[in-house]
């Protein structure tokens, strides 16, 4: 990314979810905070379905504000969220997840409580992604974290 050091670096890591990794930089589009403000950094986990032709696409839409890591073989997501981390360029980190949609008002809240508790951790709220609510069940895993 050229020009000023953006804000805050949203890192995740990928592997096999096109679809979903579609639904997530979607929604970081749609962030009220102006686009110069944020990277994105999105770390391919030696993918094999179509997120390598999604992230080039990605890449002419987004210009120096996607940052893209791939590995040559599956390493996990920890590894990959270590990568992206190092590679970011703000002084924040705004962690999700391939699986995960951002509310448009995400990154604000977050630099408007990061600002209000240096040096804490964030956690935001998390719900289910309301398209897949017909799935929530037993053996379903999601994490609710309500307004603190």
């Amino acid at each position: 990314m050229s020009g000023p050091t953006p804000a805050v670096s949203v890192v995740f890591a990928t592997h096999n979810r096109a679809g979903r990794l579609a639904d997530l930089l979607r929604s970081l589009r749609a962030q009220t905070l102006p686009a110069g403000e944020f990277e994105v950094v999105v770390v391919d986990d030696c993918s094999d379905d179509e997120t390598p032709d999604l992230l080039r696409r990605a890449a002419d839409d987004w210009g120096d504000a996607l940052v893209t890591i791939r590995f040559d073989r599956n390493r996990g997501p920890a590894a990959a969220r270590n990568a992206g981390w190092r590679a970011a360029r703000a002084p924040l980190v705004a962690f999700t997840d391939d699986d995960c949609m951002a509310s448009p008002g995400w990154l604000e809240a977050y630099l408007e409580a990061a600002h209000a508790h240096p040096g804490s951790v964030l956690q935001g709220c998390t719900e289910p992604r309301p398209d897949e609510a017909h799935e929530d069940g037993p053996m379903a895993r999601t994490l609710r974290v309500a307004e603190l």
